[in-house]
């Protein structure tokens, strides 16, 4: 599962508070004062307290993977260059990095569900 599609099973206070927190897809970030009228709250007592569930920290983990990847593909763009220009070290870096990504999409590929099984959940009944 994709943090915005766990996000959107949240009720939207506790979306608002994670994305506002973690300053993720937030346009405009707001003040502490701007979130707490947002919520329509005296504080962040409940939400701060939210925080250490494993509800919370299951969507920091996947907010953490996904700049993981942003980070490799900013990494990478840098030692490829450097490569590029015959550096040995940033050769076999690169290496190594490449080897990382086709793990990381072997891993994506097989946790994502089949399409044609989600299409067509009745085609397998009988009538």
């Amino acid at each position: 599962m994709e943090l915005k599609e766990a996000l959107k099973q949240l009720p939207y206070k506790k979306q608002f508070y994670f994305k506002w927190k973690n300053n993720y897809n937030m346009r405009n970030p707001k003040t502490e004062e701007e979130a707490l009228k947002q919520l329509d709250v005296k504080d962040l007592y409940v939400y701060e307290q939210w925080e250490s569930s494993s509800e919370y920290q299951l969507l920091m983990n996947m907010l953490i993977q996904s700049r993981i990847g942003q980070d490799l593909q900013v990494i990478y763009e840098s030692t490829s260059e450097k490569a590029k220009q015959g550096d040995e070290k940033s050769i076999k870096i690169l290496f190594e990095i490449q080897k990382q990504i086709v793990a990381m999409n072997k891993e994506l590929k097989s946790k994502k569900p089949s399409k044609q099984k989600s299409e067509n959940a009745y085609d397998d009944l009988e009538l």
